[in-house]
């Protein structure tokens, strides 16, 4: 939430563009071989997350970090529920160069205006171009592919 709307239109205008960093917890174990094969089909990077259980033996039910652009949570969940490893929980950590580390659960605080800044710049730089750089070329293919599938002239 922000009062900033001018912050405010410029995320939603480059929404596709921040990495969205998420917390998921999936009914059983997934592999690593599955954590990438999952991950290019989604167009998102996953990763194991430290279980909290983790001292108590072996947990059911793991905890992956997802870092993707765009809003692909429902794309998530069916391809997991396809995977038989239904998502179970989804909690967002992160949202481009902002964390909710250190804030208590139920919890907000206010962002410094050095944050705000660093916000802008990451939504019109991509903070490295090169992180967007595969995501432009993927839907650069697609738009290419769609085009030749109707025809029409690039």
């Amino acid at each position: 939430m922000t009062n900033d709307g001018e912050l405010a239109a410029e995320m939603l205008k480059n929404w596709a563009h921040m990495e969205q960093v998420y917390h998921v917890k999936v009914k059983g174990m997934l592999t690593l071989a599955d954590l990438e094969r999952l991950g290019k089909e989604i167009g998102a990077k996953m990763q194991t997350v430290r279980q909290p259980d983790a001292t108590r033996g072996r947990a059911a039910n793991y905890w992956y970090e997802v870092r993707m652009r765009d809003s692909k949570k429902e794309e998530l969940r069916r391809v997991l529920f396809k995977e038989k490893h239904p998502l179970e929980k989804l909690k967002r950590i992160g949202l481009g160069p902002l964390t909710v580390e250190g804030i208590p659960r139920g919890r907000y605080r206010l962002i410094e205006q050095k944050e705000a800044e660093k916000l802008r710049k990451f939504e019109k730089d991509g903070e490295g171009k090169e992180k967007n750089k595969n995501f432009t070329q993927r839907a650069q293919r697609t738009q290419r592919t769609q085009r030749r599938e109707r025809k029409e002239p690039v």
